[in-house]
């Protein structure tokens, strides 16, 4: 690393205006996909935690019910008692 030298960002850089400009769209595409990726990844592992935690939860209410609740009173609540 030479610390005598200081570097330029893109912009600084002696380009046409126009290179710029196309610079900087082609930039803001890649980091809008870029989000969009990360966006969809999150979402994907959000379905899929948020259904095993509905999976673990719906079977631990089974396990309890089966377990406290006496048999026929079960029952009935299985088919909707009136």
């Amino acid at each position: 690393m030479n610390l005598g030298t200081t570097q330029k960002g893109l912009l600084e850089v002696e380009m046409a205006e126009g290179a710029k400009i196309q610079l900087c769209s082609i930039l803001n595409h890649f980091m809008d996909l870029q989000l969009r990726h990360r966006v969809e990844s999150l979402v994907a592992f959000s379905e899929g935690f948020v259904g095993e935690v509905q999976q673990v939860t719906f079977l631990s209410r089974i396990y309890v019910f089966t377990i406290i609740v006496p048999g026929p009173i079960w029952r009935l609540n299985r088919l909707g008692s009136k």
